[in-house]
């Protein structure tokens, strides 16, 4: 075990012991209290402290897709890093993901001008500047992945990507192709400049072998 991983398990460790303590303690308190309080309230506590003390240590949370959604910038990672070390990677990603930012402000998608909002029965609609568009999504068993289907606006483009993050930050991340895909498909429905076309088709061949998506918050 590496020294790092060392700390970050120590870290949990000593998290998760102040949790339980805290958990003990209200238990101790709980149990002194007046008798009037129902066991199903005390329950209830209970498991929601336990939950809170696994979330700690484990670092899980669960995304609540439903609502408005807004993009905060490019979101980019390597498919395969067998020639890169971890960290080569994130700063090989994270430079090219400033870079990817600047193109796509070039056809108007920047940092708190576009929107999407989930529903709770499957539909979504979105907003780029003045381009709208809507649709249905599906999620996986497992939450992870999300699969958007757009309307007759877009020919019924239908696109899947990896979801990862938590209730309030979250990061959609689609093969490198069919992103790019997606972005020529919402330009042609705004009639934009056909250099901008040009720039997208470039752009999807310096990409190539990459995972590319946006960054969301609500």
């Amino acid at each position: 075990m590496t020294l790092g991983a060392a700390l970050v398990l120590l870290s949990a460790a000593t998290t998760a012991n102040a949790q339980v303590s805290n958990l003990l303690s209200n238990l101790k308190s709980s149990s002194s209290s007046s008798s009037s309080s129902s066991s199903s309230s005390s329950s209830s506590s209970l498991l929601d402290a336990i939950s809170n003390v696994v979330s700690a240590v484990t670092g899980s949370s669960s995304i609540s897709l439903p609502g408005t959604w807004t993009y905060q910038g490019v979101a980019l990672s390597l498919e395969s890093d067998s020639t890169l070390s971890s960290l080569a990677g994130s700063v090989v990603s994270s430079s090219l993901e400033s870079q990817l930012d600047g193109y796509l402000e070039k056809i108007g998608l920047t940092e708190g001008a576009a929107t999407i909002t989930f529903d709770e029965d499957g539909g979504f609609s979105g907003t780029m500047g003045k381009i709208s568009s809507s649709g249905t999504y599906t999620l996986n068993d497992d939450g992870d992945r999300v699969t958007l289907v757009f309307g007759q606006k877009l020919n019924y483009l239908s696109i899947s990507g990896d979801l990862s993050g938590s209730s309030s930050s979250i990061e959609i991340l689609f093969e490198g192709d069919k992103f790019f895909e997606l972005m020529q498909s919402v330009l042609s429905i705004a009639g934009s400049q056909s250099s901008l076309a040009s720039t997208l088709s470039s752009l999807s061949e310096n990409y190539d072998g990459m995972q590319i998506g946006v960054q969301l918050t609500k």
